[in-house]
């Protein structure tokens, strides 16, 4: 029988990149026992996805569920995330970098080795969904004076984070910080009342379930702007004090709860998006849901420069 040429693996790296990041990494690895030319291509993969989850591809979901909680599950992720690293090619950059781990407590000296490692090679995005106990993370120096890092993605736990003061990253472009507090306190975990006026490239923020009561937006730089409250431990309205964003296009907003902000400076504001949607469920109350309208119409006509307005069924039925 004459055997077929494997065309597979005459194609360059980056394609071949491209088809190992659809699998897991610990597939990826194995490719390596595949031939000579597949050897040490997993060890050049510019984006990385540790994540505990498809790891070993759970797929029974009692299993899935348990270790999501079980302590005893967490060394064999470590240990290969830390051989993974340790047998990679130290000369190729990365791109994109993806920590996600269970609930249960990742040790926070390894995932702030997992950032040092990222940005010692020139990562440009990073992911990180991981809790920390009993230890938080601390962010390395070199987080804040990265020249590649433009995207940096992080889920805040309870006290699972120290937040720097002062908080800046001059070179971010694009920001995503979910579960963060952002009540203005001398604490740890808090941010101070304006965050971001100090992240002089900043383009894109989002803000996912976090505490905004009394805060002020700003960006000379700030194009797109989305915040949304999807958890049921937010039942009464958000009150910030201002959003002054002089470039600012777009501005989103989803949400169990209506917002309110004292002041709104968006003179080039292009696209509005309103998904808020009434939680009948304890410890909503009633009113704070006669409050849902007209925070909405006085919001509505803060915007209403905006060209395209987006109102979802759910808000509409809000106002009626």
């Amino acid at each position: 029988m004459q055997m077929k040429e494997d065309r597979i693996s005459k194609l360059p790296d980056p394609i071949l990149h491209q088809i190992l990041s659809s699998i897991n990494l610990k597939h990826a690895v194995q490719t390596s026992t595949l031939s000579k030319r597949w050897k040490h291509v997993w060890s050049s993969l510019p984006n990385l996805n540790f994540n505990y989850t498809t790891l070993d591809q759970i797929k029974c979901v009692s299993i899935l569920m348990r270790s999501l909680y079980d302590t005893k599950f967490m060394p064999h992720f470590t240990n290969f995330a830390t051989q993974f690293l340790s047998n990679r090619d130290h000369a190729s950059a990365i791109s994109k970098f993806q920590l996600t781990s269970n609930e249960t407590g990742t040790d926070s000296r390894f995932v702030e080795k997992c950032i040092e490692y990222a940005i010692r090679h020139g990562v440009q995005e990073l992911d990180l969904d991981t809790y920390c106990s009993p230890t938080p993370i601390k962010f390395p120096v070199g987080l804040f004076t990265s020249r590649t890092l433009k995207v940096l993605k992080v889920k805040q736990y309870t006290n699972s984070l120290v937040v720097p003061k002062p908080f800046v990253l001059p070179n971010i472009k694009t920001l995503y910080l979910d579960s963060f507090n952002f009540i203005d306190g001398d604490d740890l975990y808090s941010f101070t009342k304006e965050p971001f006026s100090s992240f002089d490239n900043l383009e894109e923020l989002t803000l996912h379930n976090c505490e905004i009561d009394g805060m002020i937006i700003s960006g000379l730089k700030l194009r797109n702007l989305e915040i949304s409250f999807q958890h049921m431990l937010f039942s009464r309205e958000k009150k910030m004090e201002s959003i002054k964003t002089p470039r600012l296009k777009s501005f989103k907003y989803k949400g169990y709860v209506s917002l309110v902000c004292s002041v709104m400076d968006i003179p080039c504001l292009e696209e509005v998006y309103f998904d808020l949607f009434a939680n009948l469920e304890p410890p909503y109350t009633d009113e704070i849901q006669k409050k849902m309208p007209p925070n909405l119409i006085r919001m509505l006509k803060q915007l209403g420069n905006a060209k395209f307005v987006t109102l979802t069924l759910h808000t509409i039925e809000v106002l009626c």
